[in-house]
């Protein structure tokens, strides 16, 4: 398999570009709430360490925050802190993604298998109170798997910005595009690429972007 770097280049420059491989600047609540301490831990699940980090303390009420498509738990560092108060709030990474140990396949029953283990690791059952689940894009899908098995364990889930189709939709025969690798020749390049979505807004605080990629 051929290593040449893939051209790229977005219609505009990305905003993280103008920094040049910097750390932009960011609002004061954003830099106080990535300085706040965590403990980082693994689970084993099926032969494979998952990696979560927590924020809180297991004598309140659980609180599992769950990130998209190849993303991670860091995607959680500048919001977890603020729930930290009344909540045993806990970010995990999927196996495959981030800090978890990568399988040789992967179905969804495990990666919801990975979310109960977390909750388990963490205490969250050992409250009072059920646990509930928050979860961004493709961890939305795997949390509706995971409230239809284990609901019973569960106060709630909350699905954010995961698309979900009717039953009577027929989705079979939709062509699906695969994204293949994306390499740049720097930093700043790369940085460069992350741009918003078509029709969505800039984001007003850069670093936001930056921490998460």
């Amino acid at each position: 398999m051929s290593d040449e770097i893939e051209k790229h280049t977005p219609a505009e420059p990305g905003p993280l570009s103008q920094y040049m491989g910097d750390i932009p600047p960011s609002p004061e609540w954003f830099t106080r709430a990535i300085a706040t301490g965590y403990d980082t831990r693994f689970v084993r699940v099926n032969g494979a360490r998952i990696h979560y980090q927590s924020w809180s303390s297991p004598k309140k009420p659980g609180l599992l925050l769950v990130h998209g498509n190849g993303a991670h738990a860091h995607w959680y560092d500048f919001i977890a802190p603020y729930f930290a108060q009344h909540y045993n709030v806990v970010a995990m990474t999927f196996s495959g993604m981030g800090e978890s140990d990568w399988r040789d396949t992967y179905d969804m029953e495990t990666f919801a298998e990975e979310q109960i283990a977390v909750c388990e690791a963490t205490g969250m059952f050992d409250h009072e109170i059920k646990p509930t689940i928050v979860a961004h894009s493709f961890g939305g899908f795997v949390t509706i798997l995971t409230g239809a098995k284990y609901g019973d364990r569960l106060t709630g889930t909350v699905i954010v910005d995961s698309p979900v189709n009717p039953p009577e939709r027929d989705i079979s025969t939709r062509p699906r595009q695969g994204r293949g690798d994306r390499r740049y020749p720097d930093l700043n390049k790369g940085l460069g690429g992350l741009c918003p979505a078509p029709g969505e807004a800039p984001r007003p605080n850069p670093r936001s972007g930056n921490h998460s990629a």
